[in-house]
């Protein structure tokens, strides 16, 4: 019968072992599944894949989460700052000049006192009430008169910093940043081996007959293309000055995959 080979992983980074089972699934995807009977054994091997995909941008993930720490921070003091001042000018004497803009400014900001003690969802609601409001004309005119301008366009770009990585870290991870390479990995190889362990057999029957000669033509095409695949990332094993061969586990060993008896 003939070789399907496949690799553990053990002597690929991460990054490359994701591309080596996206590269696989692509070419499993587009050599008709569902003729060959593997579309209920997918979905698995794609969430398997996922599942890979967050272990990689893990790192950078907690990157991005030191970053927000510092921007949420950030936020808070521009925040404090403004508000601090605006309590303080609101005590100006009624007759002083800015006393109109100082108060008109102090109670458009007061309802939300307290906000950086909020959690993020909440707090981060509050702060954009705080620059719409803020914005307003005749607030943003009072903001200007008392000096406070530049304090409240500091705010509004720290936020928006502050909001663009939230929303590039959940693109990188979903937020989940917990997946243990170990157990994805195993997951991985599991699916695929499940997937290469039904070509095997489908392999095996129609090896034996003469009346289905396109179907054994997809098969034999899709094990090349699988085998080619292991045989490129065995090269990057190599360039990466890993020792090809020192990736085999007992659990899937790399070869055959034999028809299972019937």
């Amino acid at each position: 019968m003939k070789k399907i080979v496949y690799l553990s992983g053990k002597s690929l980074t991460n990054g490359a072992y994701l591309g080596y089972h996206t590269d696989v699934y692509s070419t499993i995807a587009s050599s008709e599944p569902e003729t060959l009977g593997l579309s209920a054994l997918m979905p698995q091997y794609s969430s398997a894949i996922r599942d890979m995909q967050q272990v990689v941008n893990a790192p950078k993930a907690l990157q991005e989460s030191k970053k927000i720490a510092v921007l949420d921070e950030a936020r808070d003091q521009y925040w404090l700052a403004l508000y601090r001042a605006l309590t303080h000018l609101s005590r100006l004497p009624i007759n002083d000049e800015l006393y109109p803009q100082a108060l008109l400014a102090y109670t458009t900001m007061k309802k939300y006192e307290g906000l950086q003690d909020h959690e993020y969802i909440k707090e981060s609601e509050e702060i954009s009430g705080v620059i719409r409001d803020g914005s307003e004309p005749d607030v943003i005119a009072a903001l200007k008169a008392l000096g406070l301008e530049t304090l409240f366009n500091r705010l509004i770009v720290v936020n928006n910093e502050l909001r663009a990585l939230y929303k590039e870290r959940a693109s990188i991870t979903g937020d989940i940043l917990d997946t243990k390479d170990g157990r994805t990995t195993a997951e991985l190889r599991a699916a695929l081996k499940t997937i290469l362990e039904k070509v095997a057999r489908r392999l095996d029957a129609k090896a034996e007959l003469t009346d289905d000669a396109e179907e054994l033509k997809v098969i034999e095409k899709l094990i090349n293309d699988i085998n080619g695949l292991a045989e490129h990332y065995r090269k990057i094993q190599a360039m990466q000055g890993r020792k090809v061969g020192e990736d085999e586990t007992p659990e899937v060993p790399e070869g055959d995959v034999p028809a299972p008896e019937e």
